[in-house]
């Protein structure tokens, strides 16, 4: 499969954006569902039992994996599609958008975050993201040991020696830029600044995981797989963080 142009793939993807940000304002603007959902915080019965969820799904993809040639025939499709996305300018402009993934950002961010989170007397902002920060790291690693998958052929300048299976990167981006965003709902009131929250921090997070797959580092499992094991901290995290909230407010 020949390249796409860069230009292409870059307009592409500016143009899956913006119809996403243009579709998801027109439904907040309407009363409904999703503009009932971004006023009120959901409960904590709420959030576990999708962290469940997340739990059972990941455990259920790590077995498929070690036992299954399903995933690999699906992850060699993804990867014959990602080659379409191997131009120049493209592959430069997803190497960035990866580095914001990466340990060399994320932890210093997680610093800063928990410094602020201190400042602004926020105790349960600040124990909840080193729970989820810390928990995600010890699960990814020993995850990644145990199964001991292999990385995909490399394709592109990018390469990486640790086991393959999860995308740490797109872990890693789930638990720290979601937690951050879930930080700043508490200081967004309106649906609308709640979307552009949710939104951007959504894309940013897509992004990560799927230029993880377009630089050919990872399997597109190991990326689904990464969501998954970030969206059980993430959520257990913010469960944290109001056990904490509650807990203080009774001690006052």
């Amino acid at each position: 499969m020949n390249p796409i142009a860069s230009w292409q793939s870059i307009s592409l993807l500016g143009m899956m954006l913006a119809l996403g940000y243009i579709a998801g304002r027109r439904l907040i603007q309407r009363p409904g569902t999703l503009q009932t959902t971004l006023q009120h915080e959901p409960r904590s019965t709420t959030l576990a039992a999708a962290a469940c969820i997340c739990a059972l799904l990941f455990l259920a993809l790590a077995v498929t994996v070690l036992t299954s040639g399903v995933v690999d025939t699906i992850d060699s499709h993804a990867r014959t599609l990602a080659r379409a996305l191997h131009s120049g300018i493209f592959l430069h402009f997803c190497s960035y958008i990866t580095t914001l993934g990466s340990a060399h950002v994320l932890a210093p961010l997680v610093v800063i975050a928990f410094v602020l989170f201190l400042l602004r007397a926020r105790w349960d902002a600040a124990m909840a993201l080193l729970f989820c920060a810390l928990g995600a790291n010890l699960t990814l690693r020993i995850t990644k040991h145990l199964i001991g998958r292999q990385r995909p052929d490399f394709e592109t300048f990018a390469t990486a020696s640790s086991p393959s299976f999860p995308s740490g990167h797109t872990t890693g981006a789930v638990v720290i830029y979601g937690f951050i965003v879930c930080a700043l709902l508490h200081r967004l009131r309106t649906p609308r600044a709640r979307f552009e929250a949710i939104y951007w921090g959504g894309a940013l997070i897509l992004l990560i995981a799927a230029s993880r797959v377009i630089l050919s580092v990872h399997h597109t499992s190991d990326v689904l797989a990464g969501l998954l094991l970030g969206g059980f901290w993430l959520l257990a995290g913010c469960i944290l963080s109001r056990k904490v909230a509650a807990g203080m407010k009774a001690n006052y």
